[in-house]
């Protein structure tokens, strides 16, 4: 009950501050007022992807290395000739989430 109150509360914190331009922001809002460019709620700095962690990642179906394209802000897998969207900085791996390469 109480997460249930809780989370009713920051949904309606964050529509008010949405509403208001989001000027002032408290950590519970996740776009800037300029923008849906994607923001750290704490820190208010674009998310952005870490390439360290590439290292870590390989294509959920192949199993091979992935690699970063910032411009389109997707990961690309070579030998299955499609790219993972990057949301917020986090990869979208689901194999369903894989875009043909021209479509990017």
């Amino acid at each position: 009950m109480l997460k249930r109150v809780a989370t009713a509360f920051l949904h309606k914190r964050c529509l008010s501050l949405i509403h208001k331009g989001c000027t002032q922001r408290l950590g519970f809002c996740t776009y800037g007022p300029d923008g849906p460019q994607p923001l750290d709620a704490t820190l208010d700095v674009p998310v952005t992807f870490d390439e360290e962690n590439l290292k870590f990642i390989v294509c959920p179906v192949t199993k091979k290395p992935l690699r970063y394209v910032s411009e389109r802000n997707v990961l690309v897998s070579d030998e299955l000739g499609k790219a993972f969207p990057i949301q917020n900085g986090i990869p979208n791996l689901l194999p369903d989430s894989a875009r043909p390469l021209d479509e990017v």
